[in-house]
C-alpha cells in the first residue's frame, strides 16, 4: 500500500494540473497540439495506474497479476516515451533534422520496449519473479538509462535554442527544459 501512495499522489497531481487539457474547449489552432499532449497524458496515466496496481498486487503476493501489471507498466512507459517525443516535436514546431532524430529515438525506444516485453515472456531480461519477490533485469536498467538519455537529448536541444528564441517560442523551449 505504501508503495502505491506515491503513484496515487502523482495521478492526482496529473489530474489536477491537466484538468483543462482534458475537459476545456480548445480552438482549432490548438486542437492538434492538445491532442498530442492528451495522448502523452493518457499514456502517463496508464503508466501510473499500472504502477499503483503493481504495488497492491505485489503486497498481496499475487505473482501472476504482478507480472501482467509489470508488462503493462513497461508497455505504458514505452508509449509515454513515444508520445513525449511526438508532443515535443509538435510543441516546439520542429521540422528539421533534430525533429527527425527525436522522433526516430522515440520510435526506437517504443519498438525496443515492445520487443523486449515480448522477449521477457520467454527469457526474463526486464524483470522476473522469484518466488514472491520482484527481480529487475538488466533490460530494465538499460531501458531506464536510454529514457534518461532521450529526455536529456530533448532538454539539451531546447536549452541550446533558448538563446535565440523569443516570445511564444521562448516560452515553449523553456517549458521543455
Amino acid at each position: 500500500m505504501a508503495y502505491s501512495l506515491i503513484g496515487i499522489l502523482a495521478l492526482i497531481t496529473v489530474a489536477i494540473v491537466n484538468y483543462d487539457i482534458f475537459f476545456a474547449r480548445h480552438s482549432k489552432e490548438e486542437a492538434r497540439l492538445v491532442l498530442s499532449y492528451r495522448i502523452f497524458l493518457s499514456s502517463l496515466i496508464v503508466f501510473l495506474a499500472a504502477d499503483i496496481a503493481w504495488g497492491f498486487f505485489e503486497e498481496a503476493k499475487m505473482e501472476l497479476a504482478s507480472s501482467i501489471t509489470t508488462s503493462i507498466f513497461f508497455l505504458a512507459m514505452s508509449a509515454t516515451v513515444l508520445a513525449w517525443t511526438h508532443f515535443n516535436v509538435r510543441y516546439l514546431q520542429e521540422k528539421g533534422l533534430m525533429a527527425k532524430i527525436i522522433l526516430l529515438v522515440g520510435w526506437a525506444l517504443f519498438l525496443g520496449g515492445v520487443i523486449t516485453i515480448i522477449i521477457n515472456f520467454f527469457h526474463p531480461v526486464l524483470f522476473s519473479f522469484n518466488g514472491n519477490s520482484y527481480d529487475p533485469g538488466v533490460g530494465r536498467h538499460l531501458f531506464l538509462g536510454l529514457q534518461i538519455l532521450m529526455y536529456l537529448l530533448t532538454s539539451t536541444h531546447a536549452l541550446l535554442h533558448l538563446r535565440r528564441a523569443r516570445g511564444v517560442v521562448l516560452a515553449r523551449y523553456t517549458a521543455i527544459v
